[in-house]
């Protein structure tokens, strides 16, 4: 089985952080109680754009626009647990400054690039943030 989903980097530009997610530790939901960089499966007419700007505003409340939004990379991962693989598509999402966060989907917090590598992420990611953070620095 093969998960198509779109991931989001959230950055503030006014503070220079990121959203990670802390997934809920419940049964049946992948990655439980791990931390993450926040996403969704795609929709089966929606285009990654569009689903980027709808998982933002679900996994946090806050609306974006699609000019905001920027690919950054392709990315697949195997869930052991639920034997599917994942194909990624990660996008970078600028917003002007930090604000409060709203989730049904586990807690998301702003966090520091340094904070983030200091966290164990969900499905190997870590190697993810120094790409995520050279392209926000270029």
């Amino acid at each position: 089985m093969i998960v198509v989903c779109a991931e989001f980097v959230l950055y503030a530009r006014n503070s220079g952080k990121i959203v990670l997610q802390k997934r809920d530790n419940i049964p049946n939901i992948r990655q439980a109680g791990k931390w993450c960089i926040p996403g969704g499966h795609k929709e089966n007419d929606e285009g990654f754009i569009d689903t980027v700007i709808r998982e933002v505003y679900e996994e946090t409340g806050i609306h974006v626009l699609a000019e905001n939004c920027y690919f950054l990379m392709d990315h697949n991962v195997y869930d052991e647990e639920f034997k599917v693989n994942v194909f990624c598509k990660l996008f970078v999402v600028f917003i002007e400054k930090e604000c409060k966060l709203i989730s049904s989907e586990g807690k998301m917090y702003w966090k520091t690039f340094k904070q983030a590598n200091r966290l164990n992420l969900a499905y190997d990611q870590n190697t993810l943030l120094s790409p995520i953070k050279n392209y926000i620095e270029s």
